[in-house]
């Protein structure tokens, strides 16, 4: 419902406040595909007019301007071409100084996005807040570096953004494994996890990310 712009000169004229970036991309995911059919869903989906939020009695669009800037272009089976893509697209979102809001697509897709936004704001200077049942710092999977199970890894070899400036929220089941895990405690890395977050709520009172030589 909101307009689509396709070129970087649409968006000096519009001077958005935000926009929407699609990266149908899942040829990296080991389990169940079909992330790439993420973006078109959720544009589908949202057909209904209603954008005023009832608790907080704002209506969004009266505070921000949020464009659609259509799909990075995918070339399938292509991994190198597709990341490029998904980078140049979301940077010409970012070095404008509009928050780029990308729709996935598998984990894989957060590297090339993430790097983009951190090129804008200089290397060291981001953050993450990463909800997830996985940690996504694998070295590889099936090796894969480029695997959805490795994209957080990447930022932080990178140095786009470093280890400790990463939370990790909802971590459960099998992985990472305890190799992984020193690994990410070694590079600052913290989390909560969905135990913790279990346990003592949404509002629990903060006593400290784990991870941090634990």
């Amino acid at each position: 419902m909101r307009p689509l712009l396709t070129e970087p000169e649409q968006l000096d004229e519009w001077q958005p406040d935000v926009a929407i970036v699609g990266a149908p991309w899942d040829d990296n995911t080991t389990n169940r595909p079909g992330a790439r059919f993420g973006p078109r869903a959720m544009r589908a989906n949202a057909y209904d007019p209603g954008t005023y939020h009832l608790d907080l009695e704002v209506e969004m669009f009266d505070h921000l301007e949020v464009v659609d800037y259509g799909d990075a272009i995918m070339s399938h089976g292509m991994w190198e071409a597709s990341k490029d893509a998904i980078h140049a697209r979301v940077a010409e979102v970012a070095s404008r100084g509009i928050i780029p809001i990308i729709l996935g697509g598998d984990h894989s897709i957060t590297w090339p996005a993430a790097t983009a936004v951190a090129e804008h704001h200089g290397f060291g200077n981001v953050g993450m807040i990463h909800f997830d049942a996985h940690a996504d710092t694998a070295e590889q999977i099936d090796g894969n570096l480029a695997s959805h199970g490795s994209p957080m890894r990447r930022l932080i070899e990178s140095g786009a953004i470093p280890g400790h400036n990463f939370i990790q929220v909802g971590l459960r089941g099998y992985w990472p494994g305890a190799e992984d895990q020193k690994w990410m405690r070694d590079n600052g890395l913290r989390h909560h996890t969905m135990q913790e977050v279990w346990e003592r709520g949404g509002k629990g009172g903060h006593e400290g990310c784990r991870g941090r030589g634990a």
